[in-house]
């Protein structure tokens, strides 16, 4: 039975108005009943029972209905069931029909309606665009496809560099919100749905070409995305677990760090070319490409250039390519630089060469210095020098090592190296001469290990508040063998009136600690429960603090 045979004309009519203007809402069905509300002078609700497609009941809240006539409000649902499901079923299906209620929709629906439907889902779904449409009906070859792929990269990268031309280089703004108008994201599914198809070798020449082409265009565009595109290539040489393609995919990056116009883009390139082939095979490979890049690298950028490859130096090449000649003759061409400096030291030493190890790092800081305009401000190195100068028993060389390293970082392990290049005396001099620099906790830390109670004292007073210093002489408070324990008592009980009086935060763990230390330096109870005493008053109004002062108390007593 259709529409046409259920409703009058006129209740049909009034119906599809009621529907066009948007009167029918919360369109949804469940088993085999539609549910919708519609407006009228009131909201109804509509229930319609539908079994094999076939309208078996209708019901409506309307006065009308309840009367047995069949009313607008029910042909406005019917119209709009129809309409919905022609616009890619826009119902709040259950899971367990979801199938079910498509199937039925679309037998419903004639040829047009699905060609309809399904570009209108196509369009609209830039995923489904790119799966059903681009790479599966779209291109006849698969030339075209990587031609249509080839283009779109290029269209991205010079959208972008179109768009700098217009750009103030002062304008900020305008720059920070570039990328928005043409994300390089969009081209690497296409790249990967590419690759996905079997391509893998011509999918690496095809990232390498983007990277290529975008080298050619300027410095801005580069820092952009460049990085997105090495790191695709990266990414492509490890999907394809090929050696013979990884190792095309590593030319293809050598070949764009020959092409790379800046030093900042040819940085990026070789630390892709260190760091993201990992493979031990390629380390002689990496060799030659490290010379050529320190090669090219202008001379002012020489040391900055070293420190991308200085973990890798360090840390990362395996022994046997350590041995080698080609190793060898880098280091021996660049043994200045940082990352290749300790490498040289400490092959001399192992020879016993301790001498030529010294000369080489004074020859080494002063063409740094003179020739690239590099202060070297390592304290590693001069401790290294300090060793070699003590070893060889320069003692008084080893003493200035070690001394310049320590204004460099003033640490207490540094300062400690002098106990066995001076004497006693020496080296309590030393200590007092050179406090001053250490970060105040170590100077603490120094002076009441050499037996400085009084000065290390002064130091938590004057630059220590409240529960700062209260926590140094709770450390230390074992260690104070000159100083008077009332002088000590006195600033403790100084610092807690700092505390109590101070926006310092206080933890009841704190509390009880100072309250302990007062206890623990003249053996009152009555002093700590004093001190207990007042911090209940600082916090009163926190009842479980109270409490667990409270307990205290009365374990004191």
């Amino acid at each position: 039975m259709t529409k046409e045979e259920v409703f009058s004309l006129e209740v049909l009519e009034k119906g599809k108005r009621r529907y066009n203007q948007g009167k029918v809402k919360n369109i949804h069905m469940l088993d085999n009943m539609l549910y919708a509300s519609v407006y009228g002078n009131d909201l109804y609700k509509v229930k319609i029972n539908l079994v094999d497609n076939v309208v078996k009941r209708m019901d409506c809240s309307c006065l009308e209905a309840q009367l047995g006539k069949r009313c607008r409000h029910e042909a406005a649902a019917i119209t709009a069931l129809e309409n919905e499901l022609n616009q890619r079923l826009k119902f709040e299906l259950n899971d367990n029909h979801r199938e079910d209620r498509i199937k039925w929709a679309l037998e419903r629906m004639n040829e047009n309606e699905k060609d309809e439907l399904l570009y209108s889902y196509i369009a609209n779904d830039s995923k489904e665009n790119r799966h059903m449409v681009l790479f599966r009906y779209a291109f006849k070859t698969m030339e075209e496809k990587e031609e249509y792929i080839r283009n779109k990269a290029k269209d991205v990268i010079d959208s972008y560099e179109n768009y700098y031309g217009l750009i103030n280089d002062n304008d900020e703004y305008l720059f920070e919100i570039v990328p928005q108008f043409a994300p390089i994201e969009i081209v690497f599914p296409f790249v990967n749905e590419y690759l996905n198809e079997g391509y893998k070798k011509e999918s690496i020449a095809l990232v390498s070409e983007m990277l290529h082409y975008l080298l050619k265009n300027s410095e801005k565009t580069f820092n952009i995305f460049g990085e997105k595109i090495v790191n695709l290539l990266v990414d492509l040489s490890k999907y394809v677990e090929n050696p013979e393609l990884v190792k095309f995919a590593y030319e293809q990056l050598r070949s764009a760090l020959d092409a790379a116009p800046t030093p900042k883009e040819r940085e990026l390139i070789v630390k892709k070319m260190i760091y993201g082939f990992n493979d031990p095979e390629f380390s002689l490979e990496k060799l030659k490409d490290i010379k050529s890049f320190l090669g090219s690298v202008p001379k002012a950028d020489l040391v900055k250039a070293s420190d991308v490859i200085k973990v890798f130096v360090e840390d990362s090449l395996p022994e046997e390519v350590k041995s080698s000649k080609q190793y060898e003759a880098l280091v021996n061409e660049f043994s200045f630089l940082p990352c290749f400096l300790f490498s040289k030291i400490d092959e001399l030493t192992a020879k016993g060469k301790n001498k030529e190890a010294l000369v080489l790092i004074d020859e080494s800081l002063v063409k740094l210095e003179n020739e690239y305009d590099y202060r070297f401000d390592d304290a590693t190195l001069l401790l290294k020098e300090a060793e070699l100068n003590a070893a060889e028993g320069f003692n008084e060389e080893a003493v200035k090592n070690i001394r310049a390293a320590f204004k460099l970082e003033p640490k207490l392990e540094i300062l400690e190296q002098l106990k066995a290049l001076l004497s006693k005396d020496e080296y309590q001099k030393e200590i007092l001469a050179s406090y001053l620099d250490l970060k105040d906790t170590e100077a603490v830390r120094i002076l009441l290990s050499e037996g400085y109670d009084g000065l290390a004292l002064k130091i938590i007073d004057r630059k220590f508040t409240g529960k700062y210093a209260l926590t140094f002489i709770s450390k230390y408070l074992n260690q104070f063998k000159t100083v008077d324990k009332s002088t000590l008592k006195e600033i403790v009980e100084s610092k807690i009136n700092e505390a109590l009086n101070g926006t310092i935060a206080v933890k009841y763990a704190d509390v009880l600690n100072y309250a302990k230390m007062v206890y623990r330096l003249d053996g009152s109870k009555d002093e700590a429960i004093k001190i207990l005493r007042l911090w209940e008053k600082k916090f009163a109004r926190d009842e479980q603090f109270v409490e667990l002062i409270e307990r205290e108390i009365k374990k004191l007593n």
